[in-house]
Parts: structure tokens; C-alpha cells; sequence
């Protein structure tokens, strides 16, 4: 048991993380602001998510920094944009 502990110690430790993204949980649950990088470093995912659904203004950008897309969510279902421009208001 010993050893077994050991090997799975040391291949979690050399599994690389993802660098290109940014995201927080709250037990199996996705939670708070998602960010995912393009490979040369520009942004291009930003959500939120509350209780592991998308909730709010989204954005999506191209490789360039160009914003391409912006959506609203609301408890993960795609909404109109009153309800985020109302959000950001508050």
C-alpha cells in the first residue's frame, strides 16, 4: 500500500497543470470567474459560473485581442443581455 501511495504521489506531482487557464471549485463544481488563454497568451475565454453553471456576461476573444463574442447567462441558460447589463449595474 506503502509503494502504491508513493507512485500515485509522484505521478500527480509530474502531471503538468494547465497554464492556459484559470478556474476555481467548490467541491465537483465550477465557481466564480473562468479565464482560458489562446497559445500566444491573449485572453480568450472569460465566464462565471455559480454552482457550477454559467451565470452572467461572458466574453470570447479571437487571437488578436479582438472581441469576437459577449453573452449572457443566467443559472445556465443563455439569456438576454438586459439581465448582465442590469448585473453590472448593481
Amino acid at each position: 500500500m506503502k509503494k502504491l501511495t508513493t507512485i500515485l504521489l509522484l505521478a500527480a506531482l509530474l502531471i503538468p497543470v494547465a497554464a492556459d487557464a484559470a478556474e476555481t471549485y467548490s467541491g465537483d463544481k465550477r465557481e466564480g470567474l473562468y479565464q482560458w488563454w489562446h497559445d500566444n497568451g491573449q485572453l480568450k475565454y472569460e465566464d462565471t459560473f455559480v454552482d457550477g453553471k454559467l451565470d452572467g456576461l461572458g466574453h470570447w476573444w479571437d487571437d488578436n485581442g479582438q472581441l469576437k463574442s459577449e453573452h449572457c447567462f443566467r443559472a445556465g441558460t443563455g439569456t438576454d443581455m438586459s439581465y448582465c447589463k442590469k448585473e453590472q449595474q448593481q
